[in-house]
């Protein structure tokens, strides 16, 4: 077994919706409101392929956690065996020849509470020391109510979604439910009996409403459409901080008006609190809820903007409203913006925050290119 750990491989999880869509088709304000709904905590990974040890390849199949919080792998399980790690490593044991071929990963993602947030694969030909493997996972879709009594069929059901390839249903106490992948646009569904082709009922569904418009030392997680999360450290119920350093606004925000603009997408949950959020520069900040029905309503934002002409801007916003939940922030650079990936600051408090001097007025997101 020593000579199996000698060299490690890092493994980087990117999270998109499947492996042949094109990316520059998402929305990521759909891919936040999808990961803040059932954000993931940790990854179950399969991986198998052959290595090369003492100069021979040998089948090898791993199993392994890895966490979220510092993408730490743990629970190490090489060909049925428990390896024993007295702490997590950061990388996959890949043989004392630093080659395998024949690779294939499987990946499923789980939130806190141990449920299905999404999965995935990857298939290469071969991986050597100081590559990455990048897996692509598919969130979990998202289950809509369909407002058709479906007691008398039973699962003598097939549905049809125009428009897309992939979806999922379910029945419940006559209930029909159809499960849709995270993307927006609105679809025309048909039931019909499958054994006798009889039509039961159609309609539309729309899975989002349009609301707008590393060091190989470890392992790292990125999110399709350049979407970040952010996690509070401490539980509900407590004041917290955390800050997102080195912010770049890589993500392709649409507008109203059918345009795009340059921005930051941050999925985070303030739980009971209020949400205050501060970064250095020049910028227009969204706070939008993320809910279960396709909406994605604005939260209306106090601004706390220190406007007495400083030379040095730092933004700062905060929710008026307390218990503001499962939230998508998105910010943009005003024009006037001179600061370089700034850090942002994500405050969650059950008590108003000292207004700074020169504070502005109220604003519900003022302007900018969200239309």
């Amino acid at each position: 077994m020593k000579k199996l750990t000698a060299v490690l491989v890092t493994i980087v999880a990117l999270c998109t919706w499947v492996q042949a869509q094109d990316d520059a088709n998402i929305n990521p304000l759909n891919v936040a409101r999808a990961l803040s709904l059932k954000t993931p905590a940790y990854f179950e990974w399969r991986l198998s392929g052959n290595m090369l040890i003492s100069n021979s390849f040998q089948r090898i199949n791993m199993q392994f956690t890895m966490r979220k919080s510092d993408f730490g792998i743990t629970n190490l399980v090489v060909n049925n065996e428990q390896i024993e790690l007295p702490e997590p490593i950061y990388g996959i044991p890949l043989g004392d020849g630093g080659l395998m071929t024949g690779v294939y990963c499987n990946v499923v993602a789980k939130t806190a509470e141990d449920v299905y947030a999404g999965s995935g694969y990857l298939d290469r030909q071969s991986v050597s020391e100081g590559e990455q493997l990048v897996v692509k996972i598919r969130p979990a879709d998202i289950r809509q109510d369909i407002p058709i009594d479906v007691s008398q069929y039973g699962n003598d059901i097939s549905l049809k979604i125009e428009g897309l390839d992939s979806y999922g249903w379910s029945t419940s106490n006559g209930k029909f439910y159809i499960y849709l992948p995270p993307i927006g646009g609105k679809y025309h569904y048909t039931l019909r009996r499958q054994s006798d082709n009889t039509f039961i009922g159609e309609g539309w569904v729309e899975p989002f409403k349009d609301v707008i418009a590393s060091d190989d030392a470890y392992l790292g997680v990125r999110y399709i459409g350049n979407v970040i999360g952010a996690d509070f450290p401490n539980n509900d119920n407590a004041e917290d901080w955390i800050g997102v350093p080195h912010v770049e606004f890589n993500c392709t925000v649409p507008t109203t008006d059918g345009s795009n603009i340059l921005g930051k997408v941050v999925f985070i949950d303030a739980k009971a609190g209020g949400l205050e959020v501060i970064a250095s520069g020049s910028y227009w900040i969204y706070v939008q809820q993320a809910t279960d029905n396709g909406d994605m309503p604005f939260l209306e934002l106090k601004e706390l903007t220190d406007t007495s002409g400083n030379q040095y801007v730092e933004t700062r916003v905060r929710t008026i409203r307390m218990k503001a939940g499962k939230v998508v922030v998105t910010i943009i650079p005003k024009p006037d913006n001179l600061v370089q990936n700034p850090w942002v600051n994500f405050h969650r408090y059950y008590e108003l925050p000292n207004i700074p001097s020169g504070g502005g007025s109220g604003s519900s997101g003022s302007g900018g290119g969200m239309g």
